[in-house]
């Protein structure tokens, strides 16, 4: 069973939860280190941890929402991979908000991309964890993203919503 703690700096691993944020997530995917360290002190914001045997594994950065669960990052340390814990930490994301629609974003699935592959093999997983295809596209300066959701039905509204509420009305981002 994993063990989660949040993510703040008196984490003893607090430093390389960020090194991995920088080295797993492309730079125009990443949000200023400043911004979620400030967003992650709402209450509708967690940025988790997830141990097992003291051993960092991976961690993730949600916004609720209403009815949704955002899964903003999700990333597995290197180190651990292909062990299981992605689907570990899924799991653990889908049960602890269980009257929630779980919702996150990958990059668009298309041959047209030099990393079709691992844009497939990224669906491919999800797929297993009980994600499906909303049929819907988030736009925005820096790519096209696939929209994929677990649980109850999909709300394009409420996305849009968490959008503007997370980013305090400045939110660039379209969903079509």
């Amino acid at each position: 069973m994993l063990e989660v703690k949040n993510v703040s700096s008196k984490l003893e691993e607090y430093k390389k939860v960020f090194q991995m944020y920088e080295e797993y997530f492309p730079e125009n995917e990443r949000l200023p280190l400043w911004f979620l360290r400030i967003m992650s002190k709402r209450r509708n914001v967690e940025f988790l941890a997830f141990y097992d045997n003291k051993i960092l594994c991976g961690f993730t950065y949600l916004v609720h929402y209403k009815s949704t669960t955002f899964v903003y990052y999700l990333a597995v340390n290197k180190d651990v991979r292909s062990n299981g814990y992605g689907s570990k930490i899924l799991s653990w994301i889908a049960d602890s908000n269980k009257s929630n629609t779980i919702v996150l974003v990958i990059e668009e699935v298309d041959p047209k991309y030099d990393n079709y592959e691992e844009r497939l093999n990224r669906i491919k997983f999800y797929k297993k964890n009980g994600f499906v295809n909303a049929g819907y596209k988030l736009i925005d300066k820096d790519g096209i993203y696939d929209f994929l959701y677990k649980g109850s039905d999909f709300s394009k509204s409420e996305c849009e919503e968490m959008f503007k509420n997370f980013f305090l009305g400045f939110a660039t981002k379209k969903i079509g």
